[in-house]
């Protein structure tokens, strides 16, 4: 006889995997430069520190993070929408939860801006 549980209904179930707002960021494209390396590093970095904050708290937790990625995802970078202040804002916001490349991509970029 088999017993219906609550484990056998999790499996049996579709499954409930949620996609992060955080996903949406396009491809590298080939070919590309250091500067639009870092910046897709940084974004990806930013994305998964982002994405592991619930959605109300990510804006109050991480206000420069979020501005950078969404200026990055925007195409922030020939705008000029993203200030060295802003970067190391972002980098001091993430810096205990970000890997190190993104870290280092996020110093890189800031010693670009100022000079």
């Amino acid at each position: 006889m088999f017993i219906f549980n609550p484990v056998v209904a999790f499996f049996a179930g579709a499954p409930a995997w949620k996609v992060s707002e955080f996903a949406e960021f396009p491809e590298l494209p080939a070919g590309a430069d250091d500067s639009l390396r870092d910046e897709f590093l940084i974004a990806g970095g930013l994305a998964l520190v982002l994405s592991r904050c619930p959605r109300p708290a990510a804006p109050r937790r991480f206000p420069a993070a979020m501005r950078v990625y969404e200026a990055l995802k925007r195409g922030g970078r020939r705008r000029g929408v993203v200030s060295p202040q802003l970067l190391s804002d972002a980098s001091h916001e993430v810096a205990e939860f970000a890997d190190q490349a993104t870290r280092d991509a996020l110093r890189r970029r800031m010693r670009a801006a100022l000079s």
